[in-house]
């Protein structure tokens, strides 16, 4: 199931909050960035489920490191937002240089840009 928090830590909290109270087998919750993913983490932690509910976020931001260190997060993935920077703006010129549009219902070129899993082994 999907929830939207909307990048929100606040609302993250009260979705997670909602969330667990309706289905208390969660077993993990992931978010889309580490700013939700805190929020979640402080939801999990009111319910007593810190270490029973995975929570894991994205971006890999100095605050998600230090709570995964405590143990507070299961992880958060590390994106390299300098190579995604450089990768978009490559392909950008690419495309400007070649002259090309590309049509609004084909995806763009894709590409993989490394990302690095952040645990508590780590």
């Amino acid at each position: 199931a999907s929830q939207p928090a909307d990048w929100d830590r606040i609302k993250a909290l009260d979705v997670a909050t909602n969330v667990l109270q309706r289905n208390p087998n969660v077993k993990a919750i992931y978010c889309a960035n580490d700013t939700m993913a805190m929020g979640v983490a402080q939801a999990v932690a009111n319910a007593g489920k810190t270490g029973k509910v995975l929570v894991v976020g994205t971006d890999g931001i100095p605050e998600a490191r230090k709570m995964v260190e405590a143990g507070q997060m299961t992880a958060t993935i590390a994106q390299n937002p300098k190579d995604i920077g450089a990768t978009g703006l490559k392909l950008m010129v690419d495309a400007a240089k070649s002259g090309k549009v590309i049509p609004l219902d084909k995806a763009p070129e894709f590409k993989v840009v490394d990302s690095i899993l952040v645990t508590k082994s780590m």
